[in-house]
């Protein structure tokens, strides 16, 4: 367990229990949990929701994280046969490095996919990427920040959880 886990067990256990609590830091990951987060370097404060949240986690899934060695997912591969080409085709996914930006509009993409749908976005993000499901998991496992401690163990990434936007997956 690193420091920005033990935060986010902390600030996790907190916001469960109901006490107001604020997050103070320029650390990025830590906005992969919700909640209130103070960046004392540019004297801002703002509220991370569960569904951004998400998003950034999904974000640094997708990119990797260069300062902790981790590679994101390099090219968007996908066939003609699959119902994502369509959507892949018109964002000019195909076949591009998937930086930030790319990230940013297949998040966007997927979202117009799921309103309405009552299908989550992790749902389908895990489509879209279903012949590369063990490099989203590694991805998944080395990127989730822990966020809660049972029975002395930290509850590690659950991918089948996750997909289904359950909380501690």
């Amino acid at each position: 367990i690193e420091a920005d886990d033990l935060v986010s067990i902390a600030a996790n256990a907190l916001r469960d229990n109901l006490v107001e609590h604020v997050v103070c830091s320029i650390d990025k990951d830590l906005n992969t949990f919700p909640g209130i987060k103070y960046n004392y370097v540019k004297d801002y404060t703002y509220t991370v929701s569960r569904e951004e949240a998400n998003k950034a986690f999904i974000t640094q899934i997708i990119t990797g994280d260069k300062s902790d060695n981790i590679l994101g997912m390099k090219f968007l591969d996908v066939k003609k046969s699959s119902p994502w080409y369509t959507m892949a085709k018109d964002n000019g996914l195909l076949s591009k490095r998937l930086g930030p930006v790319r990230a940013a509009q297949i998040i966007k993409a997927l979202e117009a996919g799921c309103i309405g749908s009552g299908v989550s976005l992790n749902f389908f993000l895990s489509s879209l990427f279903a012949d590369r499901m063990d490099e989203l998991e590694l991805n998944g496992t080395l990127l989730w920040m822990t966020r809660e401690v049972k029975n002395g163990e930290p509850v590690r990434f659950d991918l089948a959880r996750w997909i289904n936007f359950e909380e501690g997956g």
